[in-house]
């Protein structure tokens, strides 16, 4: 982040572009991570508490 004090205040920038390298971090983590197992965890979750109910 960049701070620069200008004729009409403060200016606050990035120094990098917004969403830089993002593809190549998310690749990164998907191949350290077993996301098959994560997606099923969460796919398989029970939605609601009270299990006597009936839809």
């Amino acid at each position: 982040m960049s701070i620069k004090v200008v004729s009409e205040g403060i200016l606050i920038s990035l120094k990098h572009k917004p969403r830089e390298g993002w593809q190549e971090s998310i690749a990164t983590i998907l191949a350290s991570s077993d996301s098959e197992t994560i997606d099923s965890e969460w796919l398989d979750a029970s939605l609601i508490k009270d299990e006597t109910l009936e839809w």
